[in-house]
């Protein structure tokens, strides 16, 4: 297949490639939803976005819940699992009781699923991908699609004088993802976070259609924070695998925004001279989630992706409207 796909012109390499990741996805959909005893009813109780305490039914494989609890409650929530559900109509099988009881109902969605009445029924991503089209032309993206916010950090940083060095040697890369990844990821969020293992990384470096590169901002010669960056060929991107930062950074209140900024600055620029599309990672699809506002600013709109599992979300009656303002995301289509 290897061989087949690199005889094929770059374009048609990345529709395969699209089409390969589709029909994976879809058989990890059948497979999650189809096989019978993988659905399971839950009663999940928490506090929605982190502070509207509420309760979650829902119907789902037990590997879906992790990813469920990270998306819609930020922290620590009560799971209790009810039984198994069978067949097509599973939400029918939730206790009445439960249902009395939950605000919003969630189950699994196919890859294809469409929001059905947004904002009390609607389909979404715990992730999507944010993506930006910088052009030829570095100077006017800064200029017409990047926010004056971020200009003005932009040039505050600029004036640290710092470097940045590029590499795509696997030292530099497990030196990034020790010293300034794991930190950041420790430190910016919480102690249970998951860490994508190291492994994950080096795949792209050995991909038949990708190649890794590490960029280390650095002052006096040491590298203070970073960025993994994937080049994915056929689809001519630039994709943030992770950013990384020693922890005394975040404490400092002009790099805390600054070193993004030059990070970001640096891989557009690069982009522009291949007019290559840029990915800066995975966000939340939530309206009022910092980290997608801050995309926004960099001219990135959001859009779904096949690698992650889609959610259809129902809000009950009993929804508070604390609860639905919590809640509150862009839809799919």
């Amino acid at each position: 297949m290897a061989g087949f796909m690199s005889s094929l012109p770059e374009p048609w390499v990345a529709k395969l490639q699209d089409a390969r990741t589709a029909g994976a996805a879809t058989v990890r959909d059948l497979q999650s939803r189809l096989l019978p005893g993988n659905q399971r009813i839950f009663r999940i109780e928490g506090a929605f976005r982190g502070d509207k305490p509420g309760v979650l039914a829902a119907v789902m494989a037990e590997s879906c819940l992790h990813e469920l609890s990270l998306f819609l409650f930020n922290g620590e929530a009560k799971v209790e699992e009810l039984g198994t559900a069978f067949g097509v109509r599973r939400v029918q099988q939730i206790p009445s009781f439960l249902l009395g009881q939950a605000d919003v109902i969630v189950t699994e969605a196919h890859m294809m699923k469409k929001s059905a009445n947004p904002p009390d029924d609607w389909v979404a991503q715990p992730w999507m991908s944010a993506v930006c089209q910088p052009g030829t032309d570095y100077d006017a993206f800064l200029r017409n699609q990047v926010s004056e916010n971020v200009r003005r950090n932009l040039k505050k940083a600029e004036a640290l004088h710092l470097t940045i060095r590029s590499s795509s040697t696997w030292q530099d890369a497990e030196k990034f993802y020790e010293t300034l990844m794991k930190p950041f990821v420790l430190q910016r969020f919480d102690k249970g976070s998951e860490i994508a293992p190291l492994g994950v990384l080096l795949d792209w470096y050995e991909g038949s259609y990708s190649s890794g590169e590490v960029l280390f901002l650095e002052r006096d010669g040491h590298a203070i924070a970073g960025a993994a960056v994937v080049h994915r060929k056929p689809q001519n991107e630039r994709m943030v695998w992770a950013y990384g930062a020693k922890p005394d950074i975040l404490e400092d209140k002009v790099l805390r925004s600054g070193f993004t900024a030059l990070l970001n600055a640096h891989l557009f620029r690069q982009a522009c001279q291949t007019a290559a599309t840029v990915n800066l990672g995975f966000t939340r699809p939530f309206l009022d989630d910092g980290l997608r506002r801050y995309k926004e600013m960099w001219g990135c709109h959001l859009q779904p992706s096949l690698l992650m599992r889609r959610f259809r979300l129902r809000l009950t009656k009993k929804a508070s409207p604390d609860i639905r303002s919590a809640l509150a995301m862009t839809s799919l289509e």
